[in-house]
């Protein structure tokens, strides 16, 4: 039997049997011929993924990196001489994200979480340990993965439309050509991380839908990528059928993440490729505009308007080609929609004193006992006092003894007018372009 007093420096007395290394002198009392306690395989981590959501994300958004599938392989030491597997332990990560202008956010966890409140590329990065003995020595890493959030904006058509004349080419767009009228809507988004995911529309003018090019497959009313057009073809039958139109895109999967502009839509003024196809836009759409369908013809032959009435009853107003007013009507000035309406007003003034003629004389002109001027307007009307001044000379303020012709009353009728039409013209050129 040895003793530790026996023993060299370094030994001991293993088991009271045996001079042994100290570190080989196993608690069991056996010399073992290596150290007794010890790790032999330290295994290693292997797989893990990391997924991101949303996916795709927008700015605004928070972004989830989410880290799972790392497998410990386990280990193996050896304990009191006998070798022993170790068991898998249970995974624990530590996570940091990388921002676009390279801060970053860290912590612990399988899941880190950041604002995407920059544009650009997001960087996370896992650091996976496991919490067993004998775990591997180097540290396990699991990614990086990125994201980069999407950017949304429209960068044509851009800016508001502007409300009176003067256009701005990118949002207030005209119907061109009189055969298979078109118009155009040009539109454009800045760079995003991938254009293939973007969706665009725009609204209808009437019931006519745009088509786009591009367009997503199966869907010719949905465009898509970076620099899409939408085309309306087709002359829609309203006034009201045009104006203002949103122009919208979305990131498909993503509607959170979309913008918007709007773009006014305009018919060409002197073209003919309304509904009707024979008269000019101007008068087709302001004559709805106002109301007055039907109540008078065009007749381009004529430089002005006319009014011819042949009884009480009966009466035709043919509008000039003159009427659009662009340079303004005389005496009011009113241009465009306005103007029209002043002619208007002068034609049914001329009208309504002629039908007053007819339905009280029975002539197109009062007799001279009703008409001291001869102008073709009433002074007073059958039944009033020898020397009574009235009638529609009185009513607008003319002399019923100077021959003021009946132009002085349609020139009242239209300075008397009330205007303010111009945001029901969509005419190009127009009040509104």
């Amino acid at each position: 039997m040895a003793s530790n007093q026996c023993c060299s420096e370094g030994y001991t007395c293993c088991g009271g049997l045996q001079c042994c290394l100290v570190e080989n002198c196993c608690a069991n009392g056996t010399c073992c011929l290596q150290v007794c306690n010890e790790c032999i395989n330290n295994g290693s981590l292997s797989g893990g993924t990391i997924e991101v959501n949303p996916d795709p994300a927008c700015i605004g958004d928070t972004i989830t990196f989410t880290a799972s599938g790392v497998v410990d392989n386990g280990g193996q030491k050896r304990e009191n001489c006998e070798e022993k597997d170790i068991q898998p332990g249970t995974i624990a990560y530590e996570w940091t994200i990388i921002k676009p202008d390279g801060s970053t956010v860290s912590g612990s966890g399988s899941a880190g979480t950041v604002l995407a409140d920059q544009p650009g590329t997001y960087s996370c990065t896992f650091t996976a340990e496991t919490n067993r003995d004998c775990a591997p020595q180097e540290s396990y890493t699991v990614g990086p993965t990125t994201a980069a959030p999407f950017v949304v904006e429209i960068t044509t058509p851009n800016g508001d439309p502007t409300t009176s004349a003067g256009a701005n080419a990118t949002n207030e767009r005209t119907y061109i050509t009189v055969a298979n009228p078109t118009v155009t809507v040009p539109c454009g988004a800045a760079s995003v991380p991938d254009a293939s995911k973007l969706r665009w529309t725009i609204d209808d003018v009437g019931t006519i839908r745009a088509t786009w090019s591009p367009s997503i497959p199966g869907d010719p009313h949905t465009g898509t990528g970076l620099t899409p057009t939408a085309t309306f073809t087709g002359m829609p039958p309203n006034y009201n059928d045009f104006g203002a139109k949103t122009v919208t895109v979305i990131v498909d999967g993503l509607a959170s993440c979309q913008d918007t502009q709007v773009v006014e839509i305009f018919f060409g003024k002197d073209y003919t490729n309304n509904p009707g196809g024979t008269n000019p836009n101007w008068y087709y759409y302001w004559s709805q505009a106002l109301g007055v369908s039907g109540d008078h013809t065009y007749n381009g032959a004529l430089s002005t308007s006319k009014t011819t009435v042949t009884s009480a009853t009966t009466w035709t107003i043919e509008i000039g080609s003159n009427a659009s007013w662009p340079g303004g009507n005389p005496p009011t000035g009113q241009t465009y929609i306005n103007g029209f309406w002043a002619t208007n007003l002068h034609e049914f003034w001329h009208r309504d004193h002629r039908v007053h003629n007819f339905s009280v004389h029975g002539a197109w002109s009062p007799p001279a006992a009703e008409d001291v001027d001869g102008d073709g307007i009433c002074d007073r009307e059958p039944g009033d006092p020898a020397g009574h001044t009235g009638g529609w000379e009185a009513m607008i303020g003319t002399d019923p003894n100077v021959a003021n012709s009946t132009e002085a009353g349609s020139n009242w009728a239209e300075s008397n007018g009330v205007y303010g039409h111009q945001s029901k013209d969509w005419a190009s050129p127009g009040s509104q372009f």
